[in-house]
């Protein structure tokens, strides 16, 4: 609960807009898993009652992040345009984890069962701009999935559009040039795969779990920050990145 608090804290604090994408760990709802009854009757089953069954997909888990979604006015862009009210076929491009087949053992129990736990979430002022958002592997054979048990998911934004006047009255060029900015940034693990980046054009990120894209389709420029974090290029390059948060204007 502390760290539910500390991160909604963070995320509220935010004065952008934001992108959060990558390795949530948190399967938010009963069509977000393969087998719901299943993965409830697994791991730890005594008290507190809501933390029964597997991680990330406990009760008091997807309260939690229901509360921290509501609370940070984010929205999960897959589930927004792929609803759903009862679980997708377990071997379909529905879920971003997939259980390791059997190696030293006859049976691996997670073995042809799925978890939707990468996520892309963004703040509600961006759904407009919202174009796409995908799972890209499939199927009990992890296809897709380039030797992790976790596969590469992708978002897709607009550009902010240009105006001659903008909500706050703002006209003519400074207007144009307010909406037509775009900036992101990526906070990880790793201090020294962080980035910060001004672009134009629309912006495409995408994550596999281990690694997190986030491109602008023009010329990047490099800004600078107090934390000296690395050009946009050390980010594609890093093995270290995982649940990273974009700012966008």
């Amino acid at each position: 609960a502390t760290w539910d608090e500390a991160l909604r804290q963070e995320l509220r604090a935010r004065a952008k807009p934001i992108v959060w994408i990558g390795d949530i760990n948190i399967a938010p709802a009963w069509p977000d898993v393969s087998h719901p009854d299943w993965f409830l009757r697994q791991c730890y089953q005594g008290d507190p009652e809501d933390m029964r069954g597997q991680p990330g997909f406990t009760p008091g888990e997807r309260a939690r992040f229901r509360t921290l979604l509501e609370d940070c006015k984010l929205v999960d862009s897959y589930r927004h345009l792929h609803p759903a009210t009862e679980p997708p076929p377990a071997g379909g491009p529905y879920y971003t984890w997939r259980g390791h087949p059997p190696v030293h053992q006859p049976v691996a129990k997670y073995h042809g069962k799925g978890m939707r736990i990468d996520l892309c979430l963004l703040h509600e002022s961006l759904l407009p701009r919202l174009e796409d958002s995908a799972i890209l592997g499939h199927s009990e054979g992890r296809i897709g999935f380039m030797g992790s048990d976790h596969c590469p998911i992708r978002a897709t934004i607009a550009a902010a559009q240009a105006a001659n006047v903008d909500s706050s009255g703002t006209t003519g060029a400074a207007a144009t040039a307010a909406a037509e900015a775009q900036s992101f940034s990526a906070s990880t693990a790793d201090p020294a795969a962080n980035g910060t980046t001004s672009c134009e054009g629309p912006v495409t990120a995408s994550g596999d779990g281990d690694k997190v894209e986030g491109k602008g389709i023009g010329s990047p420029k490099a800004t600078t920050t107090p934390f000296k974090f690395a050009k946009l290029e050390k980010i594609v390059e890093s093995e270290h990145l995982d649940g990273s948060i974009i700012d966008l204007e």
